[in-house]
């Protein structure tokens, strides 16, 4: 009768709770209890008295009941198989040949085992990072135990697992190992997230290894200028032996040549080369695989090599040394494709007026004519960075500007970039050089602007690559937006009709009412790329 009135078949072992809060169920007795009060009161017949108050009592009732929630509880539980995770190490030591197999060989026979054992595993492979699945091969540079185990750790999140199952050849190279090598006494071992066990892959024998350990080529070579590819050489195993070392390019052997390892088994083998034509060419260096060697992978090394037809010459005239310019010098001598001739003017004509003589002194004077009479074409770039021609132009200077606005017409590159020396300031306004420049200069010196401003990028200047620092036109407008204010600009009249102007100034105008130019490229008249 109680399964009934209840709902349903109840279990032996549960138990009635009451769900409502006390003061709820108060209030709906004393409710009840005043209605068959109420239902009482009047006059009638007994026997009606009695049915009214009978069906209030039991209505009222019923609704109490109901509002205090009875709930019938039967507490039932049941066991989850624990989870079970298997690690593999997927280092390159893991490769190593033994008796003619490699060690790897041994990790599926083991997961067949486990998964005999317990059932389905969960299966992570790790180097120097754990990540899910069976390694695809052998090849992780790394063998990190400890934090595989702190990344399972983290991936369970705190849950205890039935165990953890590590498949691994032992040779450590994370914190753990060197712990217990400095710290034997004191050394701790990971936490884990279940019972370990572990897997011993491989035996503890020594084993026998030549291998191209690391290839030198310095990223850039020229045409008809020789390099230098240089292998680094390391034999286990091998001490004081003789062997060959062959250099190829694109799968073909180019030469070869014998070293002879040393006590600890080290040695190195340069090969000079002398490419013929421009590209990018596959080079390689290999050591023969002799019988029982332990990892034949790492005998050979694969390395690119871009051969380009000339190094760009560039000459960087500066007319004061400063920050800007040490920074532009370092810049482009450090680029291999560069070849770079710097002058910076320390000696000004006061100091040759002054009572030093040229013995006294270890700095050479400008060698300005010998620049741009004879030696100006064979630049490809020509930067003057706040440089003042005219207190060293002493003799043909108008000849040397016009065989520099020469150079540009003719497809040379010229670079002027401001400062107190530069532009108007020096006194280019109305010389044969001015002509060629992507600015209009006055005649008479300006008045630089020397307040603080953030230039603002153009619409030729989102679109242009020397302005274009990243690819995405709203992020290179975000990183422009970014730059620090500079200190101030030259003032020039405007820009030439057929320039560009990327920068601008945010608030001056040029002569024209345009916004001022901060920098501009202006293409040479014959067509030649952007000046």
């Amino acid at each position: 009768m109680r399964d009934f009135w209840l709902g349903g078949e109840l279990g032996s072992q549960g138990h009635l709770l009451w769900t409502a809060p006390d003061w709820l169920v108060l209030l709906a007795v004393a409710g009840a209890v005043l209605g068959v009060v109420l239902v009482a009161v009047g006059r009638r017949a007994p026997l009606a008295r009695a049915v009214e108050i009978a069906a209030a009592t039991a209505g009222l009732g019923g609704l109490v009941v109901m509002l205090a929630g009875p709930t019938w509880v039967e507490e039932e539980g049941r066991t989850e198989p624990g989870r079970t995770v298997v690690l593999v190490d997927g280092s390159r030591s893991m490769a190593v040949r033994e008796g003619g197999h490699a060690r790897s060989d041994a990790v599926a026979k083991v997961l067949d085992h486990v998964r005999s054992e317990v059932g389905d595993v969960e299966v992570f492979h790790f180097g120097d990072d754990l990540a899910v699945g069976e390694p695809d091969g052998f090849d992780l540079p790394g063998t990190d135990v400890e934090g595989a185990m702190q990344s399972l750790g983290e991936r369970v999140a705190g849950e205890k697992l039935a165990g953890v199952v590590l498949l691994t050849d032992g040779l450590d190279r994370g914190l753990l190992r060197k712990r217990y090598q400095q710290e034997e006494a004191t050394a701790q071992g990971p936490e884990l997230a279940g019972p370990l066990t572990v897997f011993q892959i491989g035996e503890a024998v020594d084993v026998q290894d030549l291998a191209v350990r690391s290839v030198d080529t310095g990223g850039y070579a020229f045409i008809r200028a020789p390099f230098a590819i240089t292998a680094e050489i390391d034999g286990v195993g091998y001490a004081n032996r003789s062997v060959p070392v062959t250099l190829l390019r694109d799968g073909a052997t180019v030469t070869e040549q014998r070293v002879v390892l040393d006590a600890e088994g080290k040695a190195s083998a340069r090969f000079e080369v002398t490419p013929e034509d421009a590209g990018r060419f596959a080079y390689a260096v290999s050591v023969p695989v002799y019988e029982g060697d332990a990892v034949p992978a790492n005998n050979t090394m694969p390395v690119v090599v871009k051969v380009v037809r000339d190094r760009i010459r560039v000459l960087q005239v500066a007319g004061a040394p400063s920050w800007d310019v040490k920074f532009l010098r370092r810049f482009l001598k450090d680029d291999p494709s560069v070849q770079l001739v710097s002058f910076f003017i320390l000696r000004t004509q006061r100091d040759l007026a002054s009572q030093y003589s040229d013995r006294e002194l270890s700095l050479i004077q400008f060698p300005y004519e010998r620049l741009f009479a004879e030696d100006l074409w064979t630049f490809d770039v020509v930067i003057f960075q706040n440089f003042d021609y005219a207190p060293y132009f002493q003799f043909n200077s108008n000849q040397l500007l016009s065989n520099l606005a020469k150079y540009v017409e003719e497809g040379g590159s010229l670079v002027m970039m401001g400062g107190d020396r530069s532009f108007g300031l020096g006194q280019y306004g109305g010389t044969p050089l001015a002509d060629v420049l992507p600015v209009e200069i006055g005649r008479q010196e300006e008045t630089p602007d020397t307040a603080p401003f953030l230039p603002q990028l153009t619409e030729d200047g989102a679109r242009h690559p020397i302005t274009r620092v990243v690819a995405d036109a709203a992020e290179n407008a975000a990183w422009w937006a970014r730059l620090h204010d500079l200190d101030g600009t030259n003032v020039v009249l405007k820009a030439r009709p057929d320039a560009a102007v990327l920068l601008a100034h945010p608030t001056r105008k040029d002569s024209t009412g345009a916004p001022l130019p901060v920098l501009s490229v202006r293409r040479s008249a014959r067509g030649a790329p952007w000046r």
